[in-house]
């Protein structure tokens, strides 16, 4: 799916519905090219998706969240837990969290390393990611209560010792808060006041094992669950009727639509589908032949002033 279709962009050039041998295939290339180009340019994703992050926090009641409409909230955390307590025999071991998974590396008495990475994909939950350590040889204690929980819960950037005696304590997000969407903002949420209150003046959870501010390197850190995007429209099959109109905004896919046109009206440019990567990361890219990446950027910087309302925010 794209930001147009093939049915959209023909009505927008007033062009037959009727398509000719290959112009359909043709058109098509067309719009996932620029598509993927206005992605990479706005550094998100246009489509409705679900993000999970830690993101920087000030105490304040109104946060803004970099993906955006925001559709869902699903949880916010402004506290953490202590989950899983992690030990190795090995002299030299230790363990680190990421978004996407924890990795072990253990060292034997010679200095070789054996690294082994526990995907989230793979083991979802701490219950099932406690299993797959203590089947490698680890030390593991979970947490009363918590094996149910998301791994993707789990701070990433931790990073632990857990040989010679030492023992990696990881944490999780925890306590989740009564936040909600700003009804007045399409990129915020709102944190309730009774939490955010007294925020520098040493407010904390009856729990001593739980902090309602975390603090890692001067960095206050606030986990969140949403949903953000827009719905995409689709074609009925033959491109003759809608299946889904779509949340596309007019002016966003009118740009995608003189993109397309610069294309098309380029008949020597090779127009190939886009490639794309670490979208979420900010670090989205894309190829296009030279000719092609030159006409789709002057359409840009023809539109920088209504492409500008769309790019994440940074």
């Amino acid at each position: 799916m794209a930001l147009t279709t093939q049915l959209l962009y023909r009505r927008w050039t007033r062009g037959s519905l009727a398509a000719a041998d290959g112009e359909d295939a043709r058109l098509q290339a067309a719009i996932d090219t620029v598509h993927s180009a206005l992605e990479a340019h706005c550094f998100r994703r246009f489509s409705a998706s679900d993000y999970t992050r830690w993101i920087q926090w000030d105490g304040t009641r109104n946060v803004m969240l970099q993906e955006w409409p925001i559709l869902a909230l699903y949880c916010a955390s402004i506290a953490e837990s202590n989950v899983l307590t992690v030990k190795h025999s090995a002299r030299r071991a230790f363990i680190r969290t990421s978004a996407t998974g924890v990795t072990t590396a253990v060292y034997s008495d010679g200095g070789s390393k054996v690294e082994t990475v526990y995907s989230f994909s793979t083991y979802p939950t701490l219950a099932l990611l406690s299993a797959a350590l203590l089947a490698a040889g680890c030390e593991v204690t979970l947490s009363p209560g918590y094996g149910t929980t998301p791994c993707e819960f789990l701070r990433p950037g931790q990073s632990f010792p857990m040989g010679n005696g030492d023992s990696a304590d990881l944490v999780a997000a925890d306590d989740f808060t009564q936040a909600q969407i700003d009804p007045d903002s399409d990129h915020g949420i709102i944190i309730p006041t009774a939490i955010g209150e007294g925020f520098d003046g040493g407010f904390s959870w009856p729990d001593s094992s739980r902090r309602a501010m975390t603090r890692h390197d001067d960095k206050r850190l606030l986990f969140v669950q949403w949903q953000a995007g827009y719905e995409l429209p689709v074609d009925a099959a033959g491109h003759v009727s809608l299946a889904t109109a779509g949340t596309v905004p007019a002016d966003l896919q009118q740009v995608a639509h003189f993109a397309v046109k610069a294309l098309l009206d380029a008949a020597n440019q090779d127009l190939g589908p886009a490639q794309s990567a670490n979208i979420g990361a900010g670090d989205f890219s894309y190829s296009l032949v030279d000719g092609g990446r030159g006409i789709v950027e002057k359409v840009f910087a023809e539109n920088a002033a209504t492409l500008s309302r769309y790019r994440r925010l940074m």
